[in-house]
């Protein structure tokens, strides 16, 4: 027990100097044209990985934060929310690790595979969030570019997730303000929410029903989901 508890300071020490060393290289000014880097960056240097994800799921399994390491991250996440299958829904679901990399992702998650293969992900690993006594409220998922490669060992997965956790619980704990710090960079997806409110509205139907006939919509015409929510926020498009 106390070897595991090194191991996760250990680890979240890493975790926190990577995101410190970042912090200074933007602050210094070379990269003073690019946006603050955000904490996640560091969870997939930690994790051996190329990028990172965190996404916590609400009732129904309705996705309700992501907070991304960067723009492919965020593409792959959008994805398995748009497409209703991936790595982060079956780790939450099923309280357990899963990975897959190469032909695997494809069999394994035929359309959600063909799209991040397209973004140019070729494994991705993805353990359940879990609090200190209940069943899961997300997922981590870690995405790796390189051609059969592993991203890190599960159990050090698993013990990267506890202290993403440990931060996301102990930031509502706090009563902190939504947006902040150490992740400041998540998305509510507040726009989608607010469209599919409208849409069981007009057509009398629940709100998984609404987002699923949104999903649809954005896979149909290949538009992302906050543009089909905009434009329904908008009234320029009614479902179905």
């Amino acid at each position: 027990m106390h070897r595991r508890a090194q191991r996760l300071h250990l680890a979240a020490a890493a975790m926190h100097v990577a995101h410190a060393d970042r912090l200074k290289t933007w602050a210094d000014g070379s990269r003073r044209h690019k946006a603050l880097p955000g904490l996640m960056v560091g969870v997939a240097e930690t994790a051996g990985a190329d990028s990172a994800t965190v996404a916590v799921f609400g009732p129904g399994l309705v996705e309700t934060l992501t907070i991304a390491s960067d723009d492919t991250a965020k593409a792959a996440q959008d994805a398995e929310f748009a497409l209703g299958e991936g790595p982060a829904r079956e780790a939450a679901t099923g309280d357990r690790a899963v990975r897959a990399a190469g032909d695997a992702l494809r069999r394994r998650w035929p359309a959600y595979g063909s799209a991040v293969g397209g973004l140019g992900i070729h494994s991705v690993a993805a353990v359940p969030i879990l609090p200190v006594r209940g069943t899961p409220i997300g997922a981590l998922t870690l995405f790796g570019l390189a051609p059969n490669r592993t991203i890190g060992d599960l159990d050090s997965l698993h013990m990267i997730a506890d202290i993403v956790a440990y931060m996301l619980l102990s930031d509502n704990d706090t009563k902190s303000t939504p947006g902040s710090f150490p992740f400041a960079d998540g998305d509510h997806r507040a726009i989608i929410h607010q469209a599919a409110g409208l849409v069981s509205v007009q057509n009398g139907c629940a709100i998984p029903d609404a987002l699923a006939l949104i999903r649809a919509r954005a896979f149909a015409d290949e538009r992302p989901l906050e543009s089909i929510a905009a434009d329904i926020l908008d009234q320029r498009l009614r479902l179905p």
